[in-house]
Parts: C-alpha cells; sequence; structure tokens
C-alpha cells in the first residue's frame, strides 16, 4: 500500500484521548527549531508565527484526509516557509506527488532522506516513494538550432539556465511550451506533451526569414496574378456572366409578378344574355 503521510501512519492504531494527545505532540514538536531571521518577522513575534505553523500543518492534514491536495500543498508549504521540517517536508512532498509535480515533490524527498537528524522510519518512507516517483518524470532535452548564436530560453514562461540546454533534465509530465528569445523577438516557439517516464528532445530552431530574392519572385507572382485578371477577355470573366444573369432573372422575376398582380385586378367581363 502506498505509504502517503507519516503522521496518518503514526496515529492510525490510536483512538480517542490518545489519538488527540500524540497528535497534539506531534503538532507542537513542529514549533521546535530555528525560526526566520528577526529581521524578516517584523512585528510578529515568534510565538505568533509559531502558532501559525502549526496550524497551517493542521489545515494541510485536514485538507489531505479529504484528497484537497491543491489545498493541503499550500498549507503545507506556508508551514515550511515558516521553518523546516522533514515532517512538513514529506507532507508537503506527498500532495505534490498526487498534482503531478514530481521534480519538486523528488526534491523535498531527497532531503528528508538525507536529513541524519529525521526519524529511521520517515526516511525509510521517502526512499520508498521516491523509487515510485522517480520512473514517472520525463526528461527533456533542449538543443539550439544551427545559425542561434544567443537567446534566452524559457519552460512554461520561466527561463533556462545555459547550464540545461544541451543535456537531459527532468521535468513534470503534462504539456509544456518552449519559446526562444532573442531581445524582444520571439524566435521559436514548441508546445511539448510529455509522458510519464518519456525522453524527449526538442530542437529549437528559428523561423527562416525569405531572402531578397524570394520576396522579389513573390512579388513578381503577385504582380502576373493582378495583371491577368484584369487582361481577361470578357468571355473568359465568370464573374460578370454570373452577375448579369443575376440581375436579369431578377427583373424577369418582377416583370413576372407584376403581370400576374394586373391579371387578378382587371374587371371581370360582362357575361352574354
Amino acid at each position: 500500500m502506498r505509504y502517503r503521510f507519516v503522521i496518518a501512519r503514526i496515529l492510525h492504531p490510536l483512538r480517542g484521548l490518545a489519538l488527540a494527545l500524540v497528535l497534539q505532540a506531534l503538532l507542537a514538536s513542529l514549533v521546535v527549531g530555528p525560526y526566520l531571521p528577526r529581521s524578516a518577522l517584523a512585528q510578529t513575534s515568534d510565538v505568533q508565527l509559531a502558532a501559525a505553523a502549526r496550524d497551517f500543518f493542521a489545515q494541510g492534514l485536514r485538507f489531505a484526509d479529504k484528497s484537497q491536495w491543491d489545498q493541503a500543498a499550500d498549507r503545507f508549504r506556508r508551514a515550511l516557509t515558516i521553518r523546516y521540517s522533514p515532517v512538513i517536508a514529506f507532507n508537503l512532498a506527498s500532495s505534490l506527488d498526487e498534482l503531478g509535480e514530481l521534480v519538486e515533490a523528488s526534491e523535498l524527498l531527497y532531503r528528508v532522506e538525507a536529513d541524519e537528524e529525521a526519524e529511521a522510519t520517515l526516511r525509510q518512507s521517502a526512499t520508498q516513494l521516491l523509487d515510485k516517483l522517480r520512473p514517472r518524470m520525463s526528461l527533456l532535452t533542449v538543443r539550439l538550432g544551427p545559425h542561434v548564436s544567443k537567446g534566452v530560453v524559457t519552460l512554461d514562461g520561466s527561463a533556462l539556465p545555459d547550464v540545461q540546454i544541451g543535456a537531459p533534465f527532468p521535468v513534470d509530465p503534462g504539456d509544456h511550451e518552449l519559446v526562444l528569445v532573442q531581445g524582444s523577438r520571439t524566435l521559436a516557439r514548441e508546445q511539448v506533451k510529455l509522458k510519464a517516464g518519456a525522453k524527449v528532445e526538442v530542437s529549437l530552431k528559428p523561423a527562416r526569414a525569405p531572402t531578397p530574392s524570394e520576396l522579389a519572385a513573390l512579388e513578381m507572382a503577385n504582380r502576373d496574378r493582378v495583371r491577368k485578371h484584369r487582361e481577361a477577355p470578357i468571355t473568359e470573366r465568370w464573374w460578370l456572366w454570373a452577375g448579369m444573369g443575376t440581375a436579369l432573372a431578377s427583373v424577369v422575376a418582377i416583370v413576372t409578378v407584376a403581370a400576374l398582380s394586373g391579371a387578378s385586378q382587371r374587371a371581370p367581363l360582362p357575361s352574354e344574355n
């Protein structure tokens, strides 16, 4: 069975008052440790931040229990921002795994796995989840086409460092957009759909601008087309005959309707005695 939340696993056999006491102790343990620098706390006290971290974590557990992974990840991330805890990190990674955000989840799990101060059972759970998560991550290789001397490559709006160009790196499965930008110009754009565990290579090649000779040939072709259109004999101008036929048919219809209308209004002939 997939191991998801360390708190749920520890508390599952407990019931009643024992469950409440253990949960209270575990949540309280999350606030023991280094906080943000005092300069970053502004006017908020350490006690208030500690209470916020504990409450965020509790909210995350409740959302996770309802499989509301977006909200669970948000609360766990808030708690982890206040202070690092391997327990919070594991639960955030589990929520991100459910959301398909495998790359960030794996980085959190690597940290938990390497944390010598974390409990052995928690580190083992992180290793087990990593083993299931790694094969599902996609590997993307981005290469630049020839004659591209410089430019910035973005993946889903975020710039890729130069060290990631030309070598495979892990990416979450799903739809992605690669863009090659040079200054204010967009040179190339590629939509990429990555399946779980896929290895994909994309080459960003700027669209080639037409040469002056190609532009001249295109302009000449357009001029010839316009000239032939104007010089076509009247017998070949089908659009003219079509228009005349339509107009003639309209006139005939009007005359016919008028004649029939006049006949219906004519006085009847006197009968013969």
